[in-house]
């Protein structure tokens, strides 16, 4: 009878240091969230790009929307031509899509002002290798 009371003795004082252990690291997860602000990037920006060979410039229009999704334009009100998704933080933006005019893959890295109405960046096609940089505002 001794060595029952003992096994269950033991198997209670485990079951509770369990829960307990459970219990600290699902505190411990919780508050050791990082503390980064969520910025609201959605919106249209439009401006200019400037490849990195050469003077041809061209404009260029993005509409960042929900769920991280991106398409953009040549015109701020023409059909859209690139499709893609976004990351950002408050600082920063990558994009990453497929622009339809060429067949290409692309990708946008840049930066967003202190008042986050304008991103200045460079871009890099995948598909053929041109590089050159971008700077867009906030028109919504």
């Amino acid at each position: 009878m001794t060595n029952d009371l003992n096994d269950q003795l033991t198997y209670i004082i485990m079951a509770h240091l369990s829960l307990l252990s459970l219990l600290w690291l699902t505190l411990s997860f919780n508050s050791n969230k990082s503390n980064t602000p969520i910025c609201n990037v959605r919106g249209t920006y439009t401006g200019t790009s400037k490849a990195s060979k050469g003077i041809a410039t061209g404009t260029m229009t993005y509409i960042l929307k929900d769920n991280n999704f991106a398409v953009g334009r040549i015109e701020p009100n023409g059909a859209d031509v690139t499709f893609g998704s976004y990351t950002a933080t408050c600082s920063s933006i990558k994009l990453t899509v497929y622009y339809t005019e060429n067949n290409s893959y692309y990708i946008l890295k840049g930066k967003f002002s202190n008042n986050m109405k304008r991103i200045k960046g460079t871009f890099k096609n995948l598909t053929q290798g041109e590089e050159g940089s971008f700077v867009i505002n906030k028109i919504e």
